[in-house]
């Protein structure tokens, strides 16, 4: 026998999108639902495939103060499910917990939440393998330890899933919530661990998967790349998983080496073609270019940014799939002969010159060495670390010396 599910997480209804005064008003109104666009392409989805059952593994909403939209969207959303006969385990995390405000809308019965301390909540229907679900919702925002403690696997289920919404112990690029180790999972011997918080998806171990979906809608332009949800099978004690796309507008950025662009039209030709390479079939596409290389056409930029700007965005704002370049960021640099300059009787000249003399850095540096706390983190300088210094304080002191002089 089989069973089918959904995994996602962070899914953060009615996240309020930040910084969009500058794009056009279509655009923006379509970010700002975007979060509403994705749970309904999750539905979907499972309304499509035949679903058994969906586990959010936390953060349901974006905010202790959910909005009334919100939560009677998500219901509607519940209601079709319901319809299908489609179950829903819902854990609340570190943004939606219990005793965040509530509007007082009442879910459908298909809809089951995890309660303030872990439990295990049971999938049972006729023709289907039997699965228990564990986890457990959080009570106020901040759950700072170790909650594994009450995960113990009960008898009388085909499969064993860990819900879980948090942080591996000692992962310093995100806040503490509900720290575990890898090594704490495996010891539960669950079928499957649906892990909630990250909003980078990630499969952390293969067998048993221990997986975070990443957020289902990219929020901010730091969540670049495709944004979705898993859907799982189990079969005679097998488990597979695929990655499902389900954001709505899709976070990108782009770098362009403008090295060899001869004019203009060059720019934007290669504008257009990475514009066109990064446009998605049924999504909307936000897009940072980044200009890099040395060029000719690093002067041209700086004084004609915004024409460059308008002549790529023209007609996006009327497109389903658009690619819409939110900014054109010039990290390009002029072109120039080195020895040339060197020889030159004027400031530019002088640079190089002293650039060339090469002279020793240690008693630039020795009031930081004796420093009794940075000395603790320092390594002697070598040769070839003075030289990259040197190279580096030169590339970046000609490099905006002969964009300034020339603008």
């Amino acid at each position: 026998m089989t069973v089918t599910f959904i995994h996602a997480a962070d899914v953060h209804l009615d996240h309020p999108f930040q910084g969009l005064s500058g794009l056009p008003e279509a655009i923006g109104a379509r970010v700002r639902r975007s979060t509403l666009s994705s749970w309904s392409r999750l539905v979907d989805f499972a309304v499509q495939h035949g679903a058994d059952f969906i586990v959010i593994a936390g953060d349901v909403f974006d905010h202790v103060g959910r909005g009334l939209r919100a939560e009677a969207f998500f219901r509607r959303e519940l209601e079709r499910l319901h319809e299908r006969g489609i179950d829903v385990f819902i854990c609340h995390g570190n943004h939606d917990p219990l005793d965040s405000h509530w509007s007082g809308i009442q879910y459908g019965e298909n809809a089951r939440t995890f309660g303030p301390h872990p439990e295990v909540l049971r999938f049972e229907k006729p023709g289907r393998p039997t699965v228990h679900l564990y986890g457990f919702s959080y009570p106020t925002r901040h759950v700072t330890t170790n909650m594994l403690g009450g995960y113990t696997k009960a008898p009388g289920a085909d499969y064993h899933i860990g819900v879980l919404h948090g942080s591996i112990k000692g992962d310093a690029d995100h806040d503490v919530y509900a720290p575990f180790a890898v090594a704490d999972l495996l010891e539960k011997d669950f079928d499957y661990w649906a892990l909630g918080h990250i909003h980078k998806r990630n499969v952390i171990h293969d067998d048993p998967p221990i997986v975070y979906p990443g957020s289902l809608q990219g929020l901010s332009a730091k969540e670049t790349g495709e944004k979705g949800f898993y859907f799982v099978t189990m079969e005679r004690g097998r488990v597979a998983k695929e990655f499902i796309p389900a954001g709505d507008v899709i976070w990108d950025e782009a770098m362009i080496d403008l090295e060899g662009a001869p004019n203009p039209d060059a720019l934007l030709r290669a504008c257009l073609k990475e514009k066109e390479a990064r446009r998605r079939s049924g999504a909307g596409v936000l897009l940072r270019v980044v200009l890099t290389g040395r060029s000719d056409l690093a002067l041209d930029l700086m004084e004609r940014a915004d024409e460059y700007l308008e002549a790529l965005r023209d007609g996006e704002d009327e497109r389903e799939d658009f690619v819409w370049i939110t900014a054109l960021e010039d990290q390009t640099a002029p072109k120039y002969d080195r020895d040339k300059l060197a020889q030159g009787s004027h400031f530019l000249g002088d640079l190089i010159r002293l650039a060339d003399e090469r002279r020793p850095l240690a008693d630039r540096l020795a009031p930081l060495y004796r420093h009794h706390q940075a000395r603790r983190f320092l390594d002697p300088l070598g040769p070839e670390d003075e030289e990259a210094i040197w190279r580096a304080a030169e590339k970046w002191l000609l490099d905006s010396l002969l964009k300034n002089r020339d603008s």
